[in-house]
């Protein structure tokens, strides 16, 4: 394995995605009362019927023609908050061609390492095809998340990024 140009340390290949695996409302529920007032899944969330919020992805670009993985983007999985009609559609439309569909709005329900002020950030769902998680696009703002999202990153970010993570909170693949 090649050695780090920023650390100088030889590691496991970069991973190109770094994913929430519960919301943060989830953790707002005391641990003693989740199972009678939250029902998850890996990709689905819902509490006390009232908050409503699905895992989707927001797609960074890697700048300098970089890849990891073959894949010209880093990937945040993160959650969002949705209207309650809009996640009952999102649900129906589970295993459908969704190519047609419009995107709805919403808002980020987590704070990637390096984001802060991200938790609210309005955002549109935009679905993809039957087995991916939907994309998530921030709305033009002066957050560094949004400006990276629209200019890319480089790879020492990334580097930076997972250097950051909190690994309990944290699913990289």
């Amino acid at each position: 394995m090649p050695t780090c140009e920023t650390c100088g340390h030889v590691h496991q290949p970069l991973p190109g995605a770094l994913g929430y695996v519960k919301p943060y409302q989830y953790f707002l529920v005391p641990e003693a009362q989740r199972s009678q007032r939250v029902k998850i899944n890996s990709d689905l969330c819902q509490i006390d019927n009232v908050v409503f919020a699905i895992r989707g992805v927001v797609e960074i670009p890697l700048l300098d023609d970089a890849t990891i993985d073959g894949t010209p983007w880093f990937e945040f999985g993160i959650w969002a908050v949705v209207a309650a009609a809009d996640f009952s559609r999102y649900v129906e439309l589970w295993d459908a061609d969704v190519s047609s569909e419009a995107p709805f709005p919403c808002t980020l329900d987590g704070e990637p390492p390096g984001y802060s002020g991200l938790l609210g950030h309005p955002a549109s769902v935009h679905l993809r095809q039957a087995g991916q998680r939907p994309l998530f696009k921030l709305r033009e703002s002066d957050h560094l998340m949004h400006r990276e999202q629209t200019h890319g990153i480089s790879l020492q970010r990334v580097h930076d990024i997972f250097r950051t993570a909190r690994p309990e909170y944290f699913d990289s693949h």
